[in-house]
C-alpha cells in the first residue's frame, strides 16, 4: 500500500503512533542503505502531509534531499491558508525542477498551482504571462486550456485567435 493510503487509514492518535514507529524504523537504517531509507521516508512524507505538518515534512525533506515533489507537497499544505507561502514553495520547486537532469514529474503541477496562486493573490497578469510562455514553448490542447483558464472572460475570443495564430506551423 502507498504511504498516503496507510496514513488515511488512521485517526489522529493512531497516525501519531504510526508516525513514531515509522520514524524509529527510518532512523535505524544506515544512511548508505538508500532504498530502505527512501521507502520509509516516503511513508513519513505521506504521514506529515496527511497531518498537514510542514515543519516535520520540511525537516525530513532537508535531511533526505529536498526535491520538486517535496516543494509541491509543502505548497499544498499552505495553499488554503497562506497562499503567499505556498507560492514561495512552488517557486522553489520550479527552480529545483529546472536543475534536475530528468525532472521529477512535478513540473506541470507546480506550474498549474503557480498560476492558480498568482490569480488568487491578485496577480492575474503574471499568471497569464506564465501560461502564455508555456503555450509558446509547447502549443497543445493542454497548454491552450491552461491559457484559457487565466484569460479574463471578456478577452477569451481574442486570446483564442492569438493562440491559434501562434500555433500555426507548430508540430
Amino acid at each position: 500500500r502507498s504511504g498516503k493510503a496507510v496514513a488515511e487509514a488512521f485517526d489522529k492518535a493512531g497516525l501519531a503512533g504510526f508516525e513514531s514507529l515509522i520514524r524509529s524504523r527510518f532512523e535505524a537504517i544506515p544512511s548508505e542503505e538508500r532504498f530502505d531509507r527512501r521507502r520509509w521516508s516516503d511513508v513519513l512524507r505521506a504521514i506529515y502531509l496527511s497531518q498537514r505538518n510542514p515543519v516535520a515534512y520540511e525537516a525530513l525533506a532537508e535531511q533526505t534531499g529536498l526535491d520538486a515533489r517535496d516543494c509541491m507537497a509543502l505548497a499544498t499544505i499552505f495553499v488554503s491558508r497562506k497562499p503567499d507561502v505556498a507560492l514561495a514553495w512552488v517557486d522553489r520547486g520550479i527552480d529545483l525542477e529546472r536543475t534536475t537532469p530528468h525532472g521529477s514529474g512535478a513540473g506541470y503541477d507546480l506550474g498549474r498551482l503557480r498560476r492558480e496562486l498568482l490569480t488568487r493573490l491578485g496577480r492575474g497578469d503574471e499568471a497569464l504571462d506564465a501560461a502564455w510562455v508555456e503555450y509558446r514553448k509547447n502549443p497543445s490542447k493542454f497548454s491552450f486550456d491552461d491559457v484559457m483558464k487565466v484569460v479574463p472572460k471578456a478577452d477569451r475570443a481574442a486570446w483564442r485567435e492569438k493562440a491559434l495564430n501562434a500555433a500555426k506551423g507548430a508540430d
